[in-house]
């Protein structure tokens, strides 16, 4: 009977052990708007900056997608930039077990921005909320 209970309390442990420690993901897609029409930014670089964790520059592949993972939760700094373009910044707070999607659009004045799309996780369910907004 005293293994059974050892076992079941090293398992609960474990896996509360698990849970605390869900890194987040940021992923997205970098794209230019002209006359109406979408095209992606295939060589931007993004990265996500903060006190415990930087990514470095993340290239997007020729679609302009993106993606960064295993990001520990915190405050950080989203920043994209590509040749012509001006540097987009926004602050993004991330959580254990985040999913944040990111659309950027490079360009100039109203049109340039970044908008989060933030996917939360808790148990077996996902849901999306609306955007966080542009910079």
């Amino acid at each position: 009977m005293s293994r059974l209970l050892t076992l079941m309390v090293t398992l609960l442990l474990f896996s509360a052990g698990s849970a605390y420690g869900q890194k987040a993901t940021v992923y997205g897609v970098v794209t230019e708007t002209l006359d109406g029409d979408v095209y992606p930014i295939p060589f931007a670089k993004v990265a996500v900056s903060g006190e415990v964790f930087s990514s470095g520059p993340i290239v997007p592949d020729l679609e302009g997608v993106f993606r960064i993972s295993d990001i520990p939760p915190g405050d950080y700094l989203l920043s994209v930039g590509a040749l012509g373009f001006d540097t987009l910044k926004r602050p993004v707070t991330l959580s254990s077990g985040d999913s944040v999607e990111v659309r950027v659009s490079m360009g100039t004045g109203e049109s340039a921005g970044i908008v989060l799309l933030r996917e939360y996780v808790s148990d077996a369910t996902t849901s999306k909320s609306s955007p966080e907004g542009t910079d």
